[in-house]
């Protein structure tokens, strides 16, 4: 809903001063009040099931679809052997994939029980200091927030000096 809000907001400044390609944050706007209100008046009505089957849904699909040129892209550069380290995440992958699709069990019977220790324990562990690091991101945001110094999630935006 926040994000509803200052997509608007960002939209609506855009219209009021002219901003590049003005119009289509119009265009943005006008769809937007459109979907919302044929959602609150019914899930169920015809419109809405259309609008979200033909336009919504597949508009989706295309953006996650392209996520997969960056994912192939950044594995190609991770992939790439050069040290130790990059062959250890190599060979890890390798043997996780293989241990998720049906007939990598056929092929390497053995990579089932190591890609099951390979995602119980070292994944855990990385997981584990994954959330550390996201929670104490959290807290130092919002005491930046209480005390005052970010202030972009109200969208005013300070001018560096």
């Amino acid at each position: 809903m926040l994000g509803v809000v200052l997509l608007t907001l960002s939209h609506l400044k855009r219209i009021s001063t002219r901003g590049e390609d003005w119009y289509y944050s119009f265009i943005y706007l006008i769809s937007l009040a459109i979907t919302a209100a044929l959602g609150i008046i019914s899930v169920r009505d015809f419109t809405f099931r259309w609008i979200y089957n033909n336009m919504t849904a597949p508009i989706g699909v295309a953006l996650y679809s392209l996520t997969a040129f960056y994912i192939t892209s950044a594995a190609y550069r991770v992939f790439r052997a050069r040290n130790f380290d990059a062959t250890v995440l190599l060979v890890t992958a390798f043997i996780v994939l293989m241990m998720l699709i049906p007939v990598g069990a056929a092929i390497l019977p053995p990579v089932v029980p190591i890609g099951e220790w390979l995602r119980s324990f070292p994944s855990s562990a990385g997981f584990r200091g994954m959330i550390i690091g996201t929670s104490l991101g959290i807290v130092g945001l919002g005491v930046r927030i209480l005390v005052g110094r970010q202030r972009e999630h109200l969208g005013i935006r300070e001018e560096r000096r």
